[in-house]
């Protein structure tokens, strides 16, 4: 297993660790614009038109989802995952189309601790952020040169498995793309901070390239001395679309360089990914799977450092009703022999789908059964989580 220190705490812009807790967590607009979207992730299927002029373009993005968290201990009506943004498109020269992306995540029922002021002005439990920022990178494309986004955006490794980060409430833990408990931001695997990437289709091949240009500092947590520096990174991610089957393939590098005097030697966070998928998610049999192996890329109890192996499997069947049924797994464990901690889960569900793309109802179950570095039992609870989601 890979210790760090025990003194040692992380804390920088996008990372904090202490013990057992890690936060690092137009018609020719919208051709050119939108398979360059949702190669990134992007997916503009709940889009709403604001204004189109034939040469600009505005459109929303995002949803409002309010459900019913309920766990062994608690239950928790939560507006948690809801987000809302603008993509703002314009037709220049050339034929290129430039715009801005922005997406904020929002959060209007996780309330402060209640305070009993006796002052009747003041509103008790009111959340202390309400909006924080998901994305927000400037885009160009081309339909012949493809297209190129700067800013904080998905990164092209999530291009891949983002086949298996469909769920309605849960998922997304095996992969690697939301690392550190937090969403990959300095890793670049998930919404990639600082990052430029390039994308283009060669009919059923796509080709992504991304590049990480930072230097970000990593105090320790009073912020008396730096630890180490996140450096530049580096993603690579192909696809290949059959008629119902789609094979993709993805890695990423991110450099970790620790500050003279520390006892760790430097590292590279490596992320390797593959997926397949077959059949549409909208209609009939649907399966995609999602697989990964990772150097230094997972953080675990007692600050250590995790070369793992990582998949998730996504089974589901739309009927014509608009009624669609699912299960599957996530599975992260470590790939080092000495250290044997898994993090596991399996899940069902079943959802309705609005008409129009307005929205729809789910319910969702998971069984946990993980277990820590040294092989005790760690958490095996049952959760469900019973909502509403409304397309923006």
């Amino acid at each position: 297993m890979k210790n760090l220190d025990p003194r040692l705490y992380f804390k920088s812009k996008a990372i904090k660790i202490t013990q057992g807790n890690i936060i690092m967590r137009s018609k020719l607009v919208k051709g050119a614009i939108a398979s360059a979207l949702i190669m990134a992730g992007l997916s503009q299927a709940n889009a709403i038109e604001v204004m189109n002029n034939g040469t600009t373009s505005i459109d929303t993005r995002g949803w409002l989802r309010l459900s019913l968290h309920s766990t062994d201990d608690t239950d928790e009506f939560t507006d948690s995952g809801s987000r809302w943004g603008l993509n703002f498109n314009h037709k220049i020269e050339n034929d290129w189309t430039v715009g801005v992306t922005y997406e904020w995540a929002t959060n209007f029922e996780k309330n402060t601790n209640l305070k009993l002021t006796g002052d009747a002005s003041l509103q008790n439990g009111s959340s202390g952020e309400s909006l924080s920022s998901r994305l927000g990178f400037v885009h160009a494309s081309h339909e012949k040169w493809g297209s190129i986004a700067v800013g904080k955006q998905w990164g092209v490794y999530y291009d891949i498995v983002n086949v298996t980060d469909v769920l309605n409430y849960f998922g997304g833990n095996a992969t690697g793309v939301y690392n550190f408990n937090g969403d990959g931001g300095l890793s670049g695997t998930g919404r990639a901070e600082q990052a430029i990437s390039w994308r283009k289709s060669y009919n059923n091949l796509n080709v992504a390239l991304q590049l990480q240009m930072q230097d970000e500092p990593v105090d320790n947590e009073d912020g008396t001395f730096e630890i180490a520096t996140m450096g530049n990174g580096y993603g690579l991610a192909v696809s290949y679309n059959f008629d119902n089957f789609t094979l993709g393939a993805a890695y990423n590098l991110n450099e970790i360089e620790f500050a003279s005097g520390i006892p760790i030697s430097n590292a590279d966070d490596v992320a390797t990914a593959i997926s397949a998928t077959y059949g549409s998610s909208a209609q009939g049999f649907h399966v995609a799977f999602s697989g990964v192996v990772s150097e230094n890329h997972e953080i675990i109890e007692n600050n250590i450092f995790m070369d793992a192996t990582g998949s998730e499997l996504y089974l589901r069947y739309s009927f014509e009703s608009d009624i669609g049924v699912y299960g599957g797994y996530n599975l992260l464990e470590s790939d080092e022999s000495d250290n044997q901690y898994e993090l596991y889960f399996s899940f069902v569900g079943a959802d309705y789908k609005f008409e129009n793309g307005f929205g729809l109802l789910f319910a969702e179950a998971k069984v946990n059964d993980n277990k820590t570095s040294l092989g005790a039992d760690g958490d095996d609870s049952t959760e469900v989580a019973v909502g509403i989601r409304i397309n923006l």
